[in-house]
This record gives C-alpha cells, sequence and structure tokens, in this order.
C-alpha cells in the first residue's frame, strides 16, 4: 500500500479543499449562509440524479467507463 500512497494522483481532499479554509470562523455568519441554504432542494436534486447499477461477478463494471475517468484526470 505505500507504493500505492506515494504515487502522485490527486484525491479528493486536495482538489476540493479551499486553498486558505478557515480554522476559526465565526458562528455568527455560519449560521446567517447556513440558513439561506435550500438543504430540501440539494438533498432532491442529489436524489433525482441517483444511477442504481447492479453489479454481478465477472462483470467489468470498472472498467467500463475508462476513457471518460482518464478524460477527468
Amino acid at each position: 500500500t505505500y507504493d500505492l500512497s506515494i504515487m502522485p494522483f490527486e484525491d479528493c481532499c486536495t482538489i476540493f479543499a479551499p486553498p486558505a479554509p478557515k480554522t476559526r470562523p465565526n458562528l455568527d455568519k455560519t449560521r446567517f449562509y447556513e440558513q439561506r441554504i435550500d438543504v430540501d432542494a440539494l438533498i432532491e436534486r442529489s436524489l433525482v440524479g441517483v444511477k442504481v447499477t447492479e453489479i454481478k461477478a465477472g462483470d467489468q463494471f470498472l472498467n467500463q467507463d475508462e476513457e471518460i475517468i482518464a478524460e477527468l484526470l
């Protein structure tokens, strides 16, 4: 696993983490902005995009989108 862990690929943490995260955010500001998030709409939007895929032994599931994934890297 060490050989894999030192490979030069970015993971989702390094891609999506903010460059300068707040370590001591203002609680009132946080509550102010969080109240404006439409959580129900976000959940609904997420659920509409759900795709259920049945994976069986012997399927080439991980390889079927290899070209698309390669384009993203």
